[in-house]
């Protein structure tokens, strides 16, 4: 081979292994939020404070309409993002500690575009 040759080959091979790391770096932050991610990074036994804090805080009013079969003491909370159609509820007990939990994706076409471009707002 050839001078010219072996430096195309090693440029090529140096922009094979430079391009994902600068990819990696310079990679949107995890949106904020109710997403698959976060939710399932909440635990039994985290604190409410713990909870809105991984969720963005996008706790909305106690989820009122189905207290019904919990047992006494313990709270459902529906918690949701602006511009995005997930949901997740959390089962709090008495001391404010998570219990129970559950999550309702958007399937929708632009939903599942969502998770997987996070850094696209559509």
């Amino acid at each position: 081979m050839t001078k010219k040759r072996w430096l195309l080959l090693t440029a090529c091979l140096a922009s094979l292994i430079a391009v994902p790391i600068v990819v990696y770096v310079f990679r949107p932050p995890a949106p904020a939020g109710v997403t698959q991610a976060n939710f399932d990074r909440i635990m039994e036994g985290m604190t409410r404070v713990e909870v809105d804090e991984i969720l963005g805080g996008a706790s909305t009013q106690p989820f009122d309409h189905g207290h019904a079969g919990l047992p006494r003491g313990r709270k459902r909370v529906l918690y949701t993002t602006p511009g995005r159609r997930g949901a997740a509820i959390v089962v709090f007990d008495e001391q404010d500690r998570a219990v129970d939990k559950g999550f309702a994706p958007d399937n929708t076409f632009l939903g599942r575009l969502r998770e997987t471009f996070p850094w696209f707002s559509f």
